[in-house]
């Protein structure tokens, strides 16, 4: 049989950019963490996005009463405008109909076409 080979021990490593650390690798356990090393501008940066999402979208989803009230004006106002379209334009073509059908074949009441 052959030998067993083991593997090199982890030695870590960092990642250095213009003189500066930015990253490092270790093995913590059965681990390798890696972790990156932020400037102080790029954590101010980091920090502000982070504190503008958080308040724009904790406001995302509320709705005042008023604009709440204001959506349900322009909800009732978009039906009664599309009963009135509606109505413009059917009631003539059933007032047409009915009074084909009284001239063609007798009074309204007692046609057997209604």
């Amino acid at each position: 049989m052959g030998k067993k080979s083991k593997a090199p021990k982890y030695s870590g490593g960092t990642v250095v950019v213009n003189g500066r650390t930015v990253a490092t690798a270790n093995k913590k356990g059965n681990n390798i963490v890696t972790e990156y090393n932020m400037s102080d501008a790029e954590k101010n940066i980091f920090d502000s996005i982070q504190k503008g999402m958080n308040t724009g979208l904790s406001n995302l989803f509320e709705i005042s009463d008023t604009e709440r009230k204001q959506w349900d004006n322009q909800l009732k106002a978009l039906a009664r405008q599309g009963i009135e379209n509606i109505n413009s334009i059917y009631t003539p073509m059933e007032n047409n109909l009915k009074n084909d059908i009284a001239s063609r074949f007798g009074n309204l009441d007692n046609s057997v076409f209604l």
